[in-house]
């Protein structure tokens, strides 16, 4: 069974669930593909609001959950201030979606 496109058995053995498919998918779609793209918190927050995320640091450990199952890659962007950037892993990321 599909959600947000995405195998749902697949998602629970990664550890993800289904607010975690929902970022995913805000994510995959606010991208252009191939490098890393930096993600403002705020706009999860705005574009969100069904999560409940009320803070930077809770959409942060949103997003370590799926960089921890290794659907999404991290790292720090430090050109014109601390950004955090993420990218698909395309390996992982190719095996649940629909």
């Amino acid at each position: 069974m599909l959600i947000y496109g995405y195998h749902q058995e697949l998602l629970v053995k990664l550890g993800l669930n289904n607010d975690d498919a929902l970022l995913l998918r805000w994510f995959v779609e606010s991208i252009e593909e191939g490098g890393y793209c930096r993600v403002d918190y705020q706009d999860v927050m705005d574009d969100l609001p069904i999560l409940g995320i009320n803070n930077r640091e809770t959409a942060g450990r949103r997003f370590k959950r799926l960089v921890t199952s290794g659907v999404l890659k991290h790292r720090i962007d430090r050109d014109g201030g601390t950004f955090a950037a993420y990218r698909v892993n395309k390996i992982i990321y190719d095996g649940i979606v629909a």
